[in-house]
């Protein structure tokens, strides 16, 4: 990438470099190519496999709804459905994206295009996911403070509270992606040469290439992002993991004080354990698969060279990343849907059948 100051890098580049084919490459970089940041595997990918994962997402998810739902267990499963939902959808919604621009012939984007795809492929994804993390946190909150029953408890879980949680967590989640996105995404037009088609094409490239944006606009990038980071992952990662912690102790003090006063525990008190185990799993689970993400926005965010083995590195992270973010979510459903007793006894006789087909 060439620096800030462009006057006087051609300036440097023509004294220094002969070769026109190398000036004319290092300009190509500088164009917005999407096609060619990603390499043939992962292009492959979003085009041929995750469309029919998502497929199959969507078509499990509502039979599985129309299991889980029978007898209105809309407080149990209310936010696991919400937050799934918001996962598919940003799969979704990026996918779609992709598809759209890998599908096509030529490897850059139009300038018209530019604007709509960094929307489609990064901004919205991110706030539905940001929306979901939020929920997550929502789900082993109730877990939480229905295992330690205070006298407010009822106050605490109404559906005035959840209601007010749900829509501070879009607000706030909307606000700093439509604040990230401002500030980020700034294009500008440019006739770029594909070497595919050998046509000129009126094409977008990143203005921070070519501007040098004052002190205060770059200040203010970096704590959105920063910012967006936090929220998005690092606090409800931490919140999750406090809140595991909490409900393993009070589910280990209620069991010990049964014990210890030698009573039976109720259908009711087995059903909150069975509860509190499954949330326990999948708050694990989503942290533990949020990490390859995480660890990824961190390569991209730091000035490492982009040397063949970075490019390996950030490859392989992306691949698990993306692997496990699909994994997650029926892996969630799944583990709350299996506490109730009639969805259980439906899979159990599909599976049967199933069994019984495949023996004939």
């Amino acid at each position: 990438m060439p620096p800030l100051n462009i006057t006087a890098w051609l300036s440097s580049v023509l004294q220094s470099v002969p070769d026109v084919k190398t000036i004319q490459q290092i300009q190509e970089n500088t164009f917005y190519s999407p096609k060619k940041t990603f390499s043939d595997n992962t292009i492959a990918y979003y085009l041929y496999c995750q469309p029919i994962f998502i497929v199959l997402l969507v078509i499990w998810m509502i039979v599985s709804m129309n299991l889980v739902w029978i007898g209105n267990h809309k407080k149990i499963f209310g936010l696991m459905t919400a937050y799934t939902s918001l996962d598919i959808a940003a799969l979704l919604v990026q996918n779609i994206a992709l598809i759209t621009v890998f599908s096509t012939k030529d490897n850059y984007l139009k300038y018209e295009l530019c604007y709509v795809y960094e929307l489609s492929f990064t901004f919205i994804p991110m706030c539905l996911r940001t929306i979901s993390q939020w929920l997550k946190v929502g789900q082993t909150l109730t877990v939480f403070i229905m295992l330690y029953k205070p006298l407010t408890f009822k106050i605490i879980v109404s559906t005035k509270a959840r209601v007010l949680f749900i829509t501070l967590s879009v607000f706030v989640s909307c606000s700093i992606s439509v604040v990230y996105y401002v500030i980020n995404v700034k294009f500008e037009k440019t006739i770029a040469l594909d070497k595919t088609t050998k046509e000129a094409h009126e094409v977008c490239r990143e203005v921070s290439v070519y501007t040098d944006d004052n002190k205060t606009n770059r200040n203010a990038e970096f704590i959105i992002t920063i910012t967006n980071d936090i929220v998005q992952q690092i606090i409800p990662g931490i919140l999750m993991i406090c809140l595991f912690i909490g409900i393993h102790r009070l589910l280990k003090k209620q069991v010990k004080t049964r014990k210890s006063l030698h009573i039976e525990s109720t259908e009711r008190e087995r059903s909150d354990e069975r509860l509190s185990k499954v949330t326990m799993i999948a708050t694990i689970i989503s942290v533990l698969f949020a990490i390859p993400e995480t660890a990824l926005t961190i390569l991209v965010n730091t000035d490492f060279p982009f040397v063949e083995a970075v490019n390996i590195i950030l490859e392989v992270i992306g691949t698990i990343s993306r692997i496990l973010l699909v994994l997650s979510i029926p892996i969630n459903f799944l583990l709350f849907s299996w506490l109730n007793g009639q969805f259980r006894n439906r899979v159990l006789t599909i599976l049967k059948r199933l069994h019984t087909c495949i023996s004939c």
